[in-house]
């Protein structure tokens, strides 16, 4: 039996923020209090269900670790230009989107977006073809979005 109680483990994993996030991210896994096991298919998965239930004593939560590009419908690579960036930090591949859809208010445009092959930093929307096209003010601490 599964059970969907959010517990601090699960909470880090479907926020990116648990160690194994990134490893497991696309997949399902088994959450029973701090372990993490991926998903065997088959009778073998089932078998690990009940061996983990056992071992606790308490219900798992089977889950699927979510990847913001799939989360938003993106295969990285067949619907995006792969491109190699090099900087400060070193080098990283980034998955080039180009029709992200786009509303502010009545503001409405298909924007160029960025992924990288890890979640712990947010798709990179650039200033080409979106924020060139607004007025960003930082003042006392308010942000302003003008069209």
């Amino acid at each position: 039996m599964t059970n969907f109680i959010m517990n601090k483990t699960l909470n880090l994993l479907l926020s990116g923020k648990h160690p194994k996030a990134k490893k497991f991210a696309g997949k399902h896994v088994i959450v029973v209090e701090n372990e993490v096991v991926p998903l065997k298919k088959g009778k073998a998965g089932v078998e690990d269900i009940i061996k983990l239930e056992k071992k606790y004593r308490k219900p798992s939560t089977l889950v699927f670790v979510p990847h913001r590009n799939i989360s938003l419908g993106i295969n990285l690579k067949s619907d995006c230009e792969i491109e190699n960036t090099k900087g400060i930090g070193g080098t990283e591949r980034v998955y080039q989107y180009s029709k992200l859809p786009c509303k502010i208010g009545n503001w409405q445009k298909e924007i160029p977006v960025g992924f990288l092959d890890r979640d712990d930093i947010p798709p990179l929307l650039g200033r080409l073809a979106c924020l060139e096209l607004m007025r960003l003010v930082f003042e006392k601490r308010k942000s302003i979005f003008e069209i």
